[in-house]
C-alpha cells in the first residue's frame, strides 16, 4: 500500500477581544482558544473531527497521513464576533445540519448535487472570526 501523505496548513491570529483564532486553509475548520497551546490543542481536536468517518477523496484529498502546519498572523482583518450558536443557525439556513460532535468542536454537513459539503466550527459563546 502506498502512502500518501498531505499537509493541511492553518493561520493563527490574534482575536478581536482576546486571544487567538485558528483557521484552516484547505478544509472548512476555523476554532479559537485563550492560549496559542489552547488554539493549538483546539485545532487539532477540530481537525480531527472534520475527518472522522471522512472519505478522503469526498473533501479533495487523497490521503493516508495527516500533519497540521501553523502560520501565526496578526495581520488578518477583523470580524463581526458571533457566538458558535449564531453560526450553526445562519449555516443551517444555507441546508446544513449538525452531524457530529467532539469535545466543542461541531461538524455541520449537507448534501448538494456536487457531493457533501462539510464544516466544523467551535461551539463556543462567543467566536472572534
Amino acid at each position: 500500500m502506498i502512502c500518501l501523505q498531505q499537509n493541511i496548513h492553518a493561520v493563527i491570529r490574534m482575536g478581536e477581544s482576546n486571544g487567538y483564532v485558528a483557521e484552516c486553509m484547505e478544509i472548512a475548520v476555523v476554532t479559537q482558544g485563550k492560549a496559542l497551546d489552547e488554539t493549538s490543542q483546539n485545532l487539532a481536536e477540530a481537525v480531527s473531527l472534520h475527518l472522522q468517518d471522512e472519505d478522503p477523496s469526498d473533501i479533495g484529498f487523497h490521503i493516508l497521513l495527516w500533519r497540521l502546519f501553523l502560520n501565526c498572523s496578526q495581520n488578518m482583518p477583523r470580524l463581526k464576533r458571533l457566538s458558535g450558536e449564531e453560526v450553526i443557525k445562519i449555516f443551517e439556513g444555507f441546508g446544513f445540519r449538525v452531524h457530529s460532535q467532539r469535545g466543542s468542536h461541531i461538524k455541520l454537513r449537507r448534501t448538494t448535487d456536487n457531493g457533501k459539503e462539510t464544516l466544523t466550527i467551535p461551539n463556543h459563546k462567543q467566536l472572534d472570526m
